[in-house]
């Protein structure tokens, strides 16, 4: 046999090397992307997460893709209020949901900074916003996680099998 499996085998091996490099930084761009600049001035003030009320729809826009339709809109909200006897902050904020949002509607969470309203509103899910603030990983996540480290990098594959040509030129 010899060294006649190489060629066959060659693109396979540069094509899982390529996928093994860029992967990370894909994973890295899309981590990222998520982390805005509205998230990290919220972050830097005394923030919230609490459930709250939708006072206005300004717009809702659909999004139909192979894999489903979202509504994506801008909307007024009423949060809870820094203390128990102020009135509720106003904020303005985008929601993607699978349905269209409306008046009166309330939403499970907004992020928000009760001490600098002008920052407005980040309406998202608790699980998603553990994530943007660094907690725990999802299953999802430690599920490729566990996926990446568990199949053999090319690198190491090359190494054994120029190891077994060696062994078996002797």
């Amino acid at each position: 046999m010899g060294r006649g499996w190489w060629p066959p085998l060659r693109t396979l091996y540069t094509t899982l090397a390529a996928f093994a490099l860029f992967l990370p930084l894909a994973l890295l761009t899309f981590s990222t992307g998520d982390n805005t600049a509205q998230l990290a001035a919220i972050t830097r003030h005394d923030y919230r997460f609490a459930p709250v009320t939708i006072t206005k729809v300004h717009y809702s826009h659909r999004n139909q893709s192979k894999t489903g339709t979202t509504y994506t809109s801008l909307v007024t909200i009423e949060a809870p209020s820094p203390n128990r006897h102020g009135t509720a902050l106003r904020l303005k904020g985008k929601a993607t949901t699978s349905d269209r949002l409306t008046t009166g509607e309330r939403i499970t969470g907004g992020l928000y900074a009760p001490d600098a309203p002008s920052l407005g509103v980040i309406l998202t899910n608790r699980q998603q916003l553990d994530s943007l603030l660094g907690g725990p990983a999802s299953p999802g996540e430690l599920g490729l996680l566990a996926l990446f480290g568990v199949l053999p990098s090319p690198s190491s594959s090359s190494r054994s099998g120029a190891a077994t040509d060696a062994a078996r030129d002797r």
